[in-house]
């Protein structure tokens, strides 16, 4: 009989992540196998995060999971007022699409994050404390802009310029 092969724990990792990285659906039965695995792989599974709710599903929103686990996201998409009251458990987001009307109680949350993108609501875009947020993005992009009132984008206009 052959001994029994241990890899080196830096290729064990490689191994899973590239295994991780191939096949998403399988991820649960990946961070089964070991707790090494499961701390090597959990902030990939949590890396990108999507709160939207398709043509009015109920959300599985498990607040615990994400006390736990938000700081490691990354990228967040937003699409439900509902749960933009969550995103302070998300505090270390670079990447953001907040698809939802914008609520001036997010600025202090917006703040706080290391933003360098976001997709926004043009009318987020009014409110002249949100300026203070995109000083430090190097990426903006405006969704369901409406062409027919351009005047009412006078002082966004001025700041990109």
């Amino acid at each position: 009989m052959s001994p029994l092969l241990c890899f080196p724990p830096e290729l064990e990792y490689e191994i899973f992540l590239f295994a991780f990285q191939n096949d998403h659906k399988d991820a649960k039965n990946l961070i089964l196998i070991a707790k090494r695995v499961f701390d090597w792989l959990i902030p990939h599974v949590f890396r990108v995060v999507t709160l939207y709710d398709y043509h009015s599903t109920p959300i599985r929103f498990n607040e615990s999971v994400y006390q736990r686990y938000g700081h490691h996201t990354r990228h967040l998409l937003i699409g439900s007022p509902k749960l933009g009251k969550y995103l302070h458990l998300f505090p270390n987001i670079i990447d953001m699409a907040l698809w939802i009307r914008y609520d001036p109680i997010y600025l202090p949350l917006l703040l706080q994050l290391p933003l360098a993108r976001i997709s926004i609501n043009p009318e987020a875009l009014l409110c002249t404390q949100l300026l203070q947020v995109l000083t430090s993005l190097t990426h903006l992009e405006i969704t369901d802009y409406d062409y027919s009132d351009h005047d009412s984008f006078r002082s966004i206009r001025t700041f990109l310029c």
